[in-house]
Formats: C-alpha cells, sequence, structure tokens
C-alpha cells in the first residue's frame, strides 16, 4: 500500500500547479511579505538579517538587492548543507537540519540533492503547521515566539508509535486536500491526470504511488468528507493552505471552491487573508 508522507513528497517535490513552489518559496525566501513571527525569523537572525532579507550587521537595512540575495544564498546554503550531511547539521545548530524542513527547503531552492520522498513530506507538513500556527499568533498575540522545544512533527523525529501515527495521518488528511483542491474546477481531463501522473514518475515516484494518485483524482469531488476530517482551527489552516498549493486559484470556479472550503473550516478572513499574503497571493 502506497504511504501518504511518500506521496505528499512527492507530490510537493514535482509541484502540482506551476505556481505551488513559488508559494512555497514565497514563504521560505526573501519576497516575503511578513515574516513568520517564528521559526523562520529566527533562522533569519541567526544569518544575521531580519525576516524580509535585510542585513542587520550593516548591510541594506531596507531589504535591498544587496542583502536579499545575501539572505536568500544564505538560506540555501544552509538548506543544502542539512540535505547534505544532516548529523553534521545538527551538531552545527543548522536549525533547517531538524526533521524535514532541511529537504524540502533544498527541494524548493532548487538543490533536492537526492531527498527521501518521506523527509520532504515530513517539511511539507512542518512548512503548514508552522503557518498555521503563525497565522492563528497574527490574529490572537502579535510578536509571539516560537520555540524549538515546541516544535511540530515533521520538524522533529517523532517520539513513540502514537506521534508516528498522528504524522501518517496528518499526511494523509493533507494529501486528500491538496487531491480534492485539484478538481475544484472541475472533472479532471485524461490530459491533466497525464500530465501530473508523469510529473510524478519524474520525481521518483514508483508505480503504487502514481496509481494511488490517479484513483484518487478519479474520485469525485467530495469537500464535506474533508472538512468532517478536520477538528480544530490549526489543522482547518493547514487543510486550506494545502489547497492553496493544489490550484490555481485563478479561475472562478477555484476560488469559489476556496471560498466554500473556508466557510466549511470556520476559518477568519484574517487568518486566510494571511495564508494568502505568505503565499504571496493577493
Amino acid at each position: 500500500m502506497a504511504n501518504a508522507l511518500d506521496i505528499l513528497g512527492d507530490l510537493l517535490n514535482a509541484g502540482m500547479t506551476k505556481s505551488g513552489n513559488d508559494r512555497m518559496r514565497n514563504v521560505f525566501g526573501e519576497k516575503r511579505q511578513e515574516g513568520l513571527g517564528g521559526f523562520l525569523d529566527q533562522i533569519a537572525k541567526q544569518l544575521g538579517g531580519d525576516s524580509n532579507g535585510g542585513r542587520s550587521n550593516g548591510g541594506d537595512s531596507n531589504g535591498g538587492s544587496k542583502g536579499g540575495s545575501d539572505f536568500w544564498e544564505n538560506l540555501s546554503k544552509m538548506a543544502q548543507e542539512a540535505v547534505k550531511d544532516p548529523k553534521g547539521a545538527v551538531k552545527d545548530g543548522n536549525p533547517l537540519a531538524i526533521g524535514g524542513l532541511g529537504a524540502l527547503a533544498g527541494a524548493i531552492l532548487g538543490n533536492p540533492s537526492g531527498a527521501a520522498k518521506g523527509a520532504l513530506g515530513a517539511g511539507g507538513l512542518a512548512l503548514l503547521a508552522m503557518l498555521a500556527k503563525s497565522a492563528l499568533r497574527a490574529k490572537q498575540s502579535a510578536g509571539e515566539r516560537q520555540s524549538f522545544a515546541d516544535l511540530p512533527l515533521g520538524l522533529r523525529e517523532p517520539l513513540n508509535a502514537a506521534e508516528q501515527q498522528e504524522l501518517e495521518s496528518r499526511a494523509d488528511l493533507i494529501l486528500h486536500a491538496m487531491i480534492n483542491a485539484a478538481k475544484a474546477d472541475g472533472a479532471i481531463d485524461q490530459e491533466e491526470l497525464n500530465r501530473i501522473v508523469d510529473r510524478l514518475e519524474k520525481t521518483g515516484a514508483d508505480a503504487a504511488e502514481r496509481a494511488h494518485v490517479r484513483d484518487e483524482l478519479r474520485k469525485p469531488l467530495d469537500t464535506n468528507e474533508l472538512v468532517r476530517a478536520v477538528h480544530d482551527e490549526e489543522t482547518g489552516v493547514q487543510v486550506y493552505a494545502a489547497s492553496l498549493l493544489a490550484t490555481e486559484a485563478d479561475t472562478d470556479a477555484e476560488r469559489e471552491y476556496l471560498r466554500n472550503l473556508a466557510a466549511g473550516l470556520h476559518l477568519r478572513q484574517p487568518v486566510v487573508s494571511y495564508v494568502h499574503r505568505e503565499f504571496g497571493m493577493a
């Protein structure tokens, strides 16, 4: 049976839409309109810059091209080091070495280095978890910091079988959200289905994983089932954000789907707007 965490890694690596990886790059990189107010801001400070790519040590304090370029290059370097030598990166205190975020950052920044697909999936879950926590803090208590001692699964290894099961269940839910969103503008035709499956094959998805995605894409759109599987606001934000990675949101049908999804998940408009801004979307 195909593993949801591996398939999620495949989809994130392949990109279900042209804009999906750009949206993740926006969260990782210098183009973010607002810092995450937590983990990535701590990375920026460790690199000697602010959350917008400016330098705090005499560089371009306005986030100009020199500071932004330095931030991007340093973040990319840290990601490559974390993927190439995870043990050494942990020893050196490289925060991107934790869990799968380093693998995801390496892939998104164009340096996948053969990262395990499960690590990419875990990194995707970590990214969504951090984004959700930040979005909810933005409406509750701006400025609150994320502690390294309280990292979500994906940024750290599961401590026991229950946490491993939680990680896998979360991967299955996020995978369901992305595949459901891909159907938002109507039934997926054979050409589009083949395009997605071919992209998966090129990024290393095996036959069982490709067959699972193909079968799920052929099923009817079922947003009610997806919403019923979400039991808290933070998970709802993750499901909504994952859906944005799987759709261009450039047709009336897709925008209507996202509005209905947000309403069904009972997400407040400031939270939805925050997620859109972090992805670089209007």
